[in-house]
């Protein structure tokens, strides 16, 4: 019971972080291809966005952070401070490797991608990057994600704002969404599922948009 309470903690802290987080349409790794053609090249067997977004899901991208005196700007002295921010004795244990990005505008700061040991790793940053609502203090931590399911994060958002669906998250690298707290969460991996939620929609109201 106990570990259950703790997960829906977590989960409600996740959904409070979600109109705080720094978009990751903030900095380049996206390809010229729309949303739904890149939609289409998931139905080849050799499209290979599955393992592009397993490469990364033990990532987390650090944004925000200012460059002092002490840390140079060196990405892992900087990880290193966030970990100490975030309680963690050694934090450096849990990172393998951390390496600054080019933003999509030259006077944005340059996020940080850090790779984690593990999957456990990157729940300890993120549980505590929550609890102490760093975003307060205009410091953002994000799952990597591939470059298509960036664009379908930013599409699944605007997508909530014109329907006023009040949640929209990230977790474990799958986009996700919710109408509000007293509804199901909806897994989002492809654009057609915001189409068959919109339809769904219309159709308990008794609308056919067909």
């Amino acid at each position: 019971m106990e570990s259950m309470a703790a997960n829906m903690v977590y989960l409600l802290l996740t959904l409070l972080l979600v109109s705080r987080v720094f978009t990751t349409e903030d900095y380049d790794d996206s390809s010229d291809q729309t949303l739904e053609e890149e939609d289409s090249n998931r139905l080849d067997p050799n499209y290979d966005d599955w393992a592009e977004q397993r490469s990364r899901r033990n990532n987390i991208m650090i944004h925000g952070y200012p460059i002092k005196k002490g840390n140079k700007g060196d990405p892992m002295a900087v990880v290193a401070e966030i970990g100490e921010k975030l309680g963690f004795e050694d934090p450096l244990d849990m990172v393998l490797s951390a390496v600054r990005i080019r933003p999509s505008r030259p006077e944005h700061q340059r996020p940080i991608i850090v790779h984690l040991t593990d999957m456990e790793a990157k729940k300890k940053w993120t549980k505590a990057y929550t609890r102490l609502k760093l975003w307060e203090k205009k410091i953002y931590i994000n799952e990597h994600l591939s470059k298509y399911n960036q664009k379908l994060f930013k599409r699944t958002k605007e997508w909530a704002r014109e329907h006023n669906w009040k949640y929209v998250w990230v977790y474990n690298c799958t986009v996700r969404v919710r109408q509000n707290e007293l509804t199901p969460e909806h897994e989002v991996t492809h654009v057609e599922q915001l189409k068959r939620l919109e339809r769904e929609r219309f159709k308990n109201r008794g609308v056919d948009i067909e």
